[in-house]
């Protein structure tokens, strides 16, 4: 059985303390991240730690390579790699290791990005 995660990548501009988007992404009953630009994740709900039973500390940044099948993480982060650099959607299915150390499999995705504005005077 695949389960379905729905991952955001948020603006470089919308501020850090948006409530009202943590709040929604809390009460998700699916494992919801988002990621700058460059693809360095800054934020996991509730359920991604309840899930892969990891840390904010743990998962900063590429941390999430943890979680991931061995034999997958090196096309996991080819494809990642490769939607950051073109701006392009992100989706892919891929085994994620539970807090139970079993692996179960998730179809993630992601928006396109979108290409950052010149600041206007």
């Amino acid at each position: 059985m695949t389960e379905r995660t729905q991952d955001f990548v948020a603006p470089a501009e919308a501020p850090s303390g948006d409530f009202l988007f943590r709040d929604l992404v809390e009460n998700l009953p699916d494992l919801a991240w988002t990621a700058h630009a460059d693809g360095h994740i800054d934020y996991y709900n509730a359920r991604w730690y309840e899930y892969t039973g990891t840390t904010l500390e743990e998962m900063q940044g590429w941390g999430w390579e943890k979680v991931h099948d061995p034999q997958m993480l090196p096309i996991v982060i080819e494809r990642w790699r490769a939607s950051i650099d073109s701006g392009q959607p992100f989706e892919m299915e891929f085994p994620l290791r539970g807090n139970d150390r079993v692996f179960r499999w998730f179809l993630t995705g992601t928006p396109a990005i979108p290409p950052t504005l010149p600041p206007t005077a």
